[in-house]
């Protein structure tokens, strides 16, 4: 489960939890004595609607700027604490502190986290003992509220790590893969030079020797074994150009593009990624060395930082017979795009060919690279 899903997870929990805090409020105030409440009701209605709005709204994707998650979580802090405060005896309104500090696990470090939870008990056990409850009713709350906490916070550091592993590992396997690609494609470039220049060194020199020693024959033979000379250089001159021939086709390999990106791509547990790459989308050996790296940049992006579910790779050729690259994710996007190394790489490749690369992001938005290289 990836980290957003992770998250949504929880806000449909929470959202849970919050209802059942107010619904037994509400049936009691109707049903039942209506004084459960200790205050002003509207003041505790008030703070109990407030709450989820700041616990929503720590999962929305544009907010003003000052609006941060730190003060999202202060909010619900301080109107948690009011909700419990106003309602000692229903206890489990006690619940709202226990999403606060699932909350926090996700906004805060561990130790600003540990020291939420601290607070929260540590709140419990004033109002309780202000509220007139004796030892035992104020250990027990203590106990079984911090211990909920501290288990709600564990729960979702140990799914933040296992999902944060799970990401590092998809985001080496694609750059192991796409270093597994150009490896091989490079030890094939190699292994034809080499073989190239064995056939132009070798059976290229003899056979020119070959024929030139027909050559000096023909000139000193008489008919009829004349006749089989010059057919016999002949021959070997055919033969000379169809290993020159080779020679030249072997000296320029011509890579597969969709192949390559497809072992780039393959097996990522997450997010799930869509290429598609026609089959007459073609491109020489630079060009796809550097769309192979371009591809791992953005599958690494998705993987580390967008939190996407999908991820969609397409090419496509161009008029003036380049390659067009255009990839598009679903995930979380930024306000404001700050290029780090991997789409600086990108747009240094690209423009080293000649190209042109565009980037678009926004909150909630996705991301989304366009680059263009034209024909060699």
């Amino acid at each position: 489960m990836s980290e957003r899903n992770l998250e949504r997870l929880g806000m449909a929990a929470g959202a849970i939890a919050w209802l059942a805090v107010g619904v037994p409020v509400l049936l009691e105030q109707l049903l039942g004595s209506g004084d459960i409440i200790n205050g002003p009701a509207w003041v505790w209605w008030l703070a109990y609607l407030g709450y989820l709005v700041a616990f929503m709204l720590a999962d929305a994707d544009r907010l003003p700027g000052w609006l941060t998650p730190h003060w999202l979580l202060g909010a619900q802090t301080v109107l948690g604490g009011i909700v419990y405060a106003m309602t000692l005896g229903f206890g489990w309104t006690a619940v709202l502190l226990v999403v606060t500090a699932v909350t926090a696990a996700y906004v805060l470090d561990t130790r600003g986290t540990m020291a939420l939870v601290a607070a929260q008990t540590a709140f419990i056990a004033v109002a309780s003992l202000f509220a007139g409850a004796d030892a035992l009713n104020i250990f027990l709350s203590v106990v079984v509220y911090g211990s909920f906490q501290a288990f709600s916070v564990l729960v979702v550091w140990s799914e933040l790590r296992e999902a944060e592993a799970r990401a590092s590992l998809a985001e080496a396997n694609a750059q192991l893969r796409a270093a597994t690609v150009l490896l091989d494609e490079s030890s094939r470039v190699t292994e034809r030079l080499r073989i190239a220049r064995d056939l132009h060194d070798l059976i290229g020199h003899q056979l020119t020797a070959l024929a030139l020693e027909l050559e000096v024959a023909s000139h000193r033979s008489s008919s009829p074994a004349s006749e089989h000379v010059s057919r016999a250089r002949r021959i070997a001159k055919e033969l000379l150009s169809d290993v020159r021939s080779a020679v030249g086709e072997l000296r320029e390999p011509t890579p597969g593009l969709r192949s390559a990106l497809e072992a780039v791509v393959a097996d990522l547990p997450h997010p799930e990624i869509h290429l598609h790459v026609p089959a007459h989308v073609e491109a020489d050996e630079e060009r796809t060395m550097a769309l192979v790296r371009c591809v791992q940049e953005i599958v690494t992006n998705a993987v580390r930082h967008a939190d996407a579910d999908h991820l969609w790779i397409r090419l496509a050729a161009t008029e003036g017979g380049g390659t067009r690259l255009e990839a598009r994710d679903d995930g979380r996007g930024v306000a404001a795009l700050r290029p780090g190394n991997g789409l600086t790489g990108i747009r240094e490749r690209i423009e080293q060919l000649g190209g042109e690369v565009a980037f678009e992001v926004g909150p909630g938005r996705g991301f989304l690279v366009v680059a263009e290289v034209p024909a060699p």
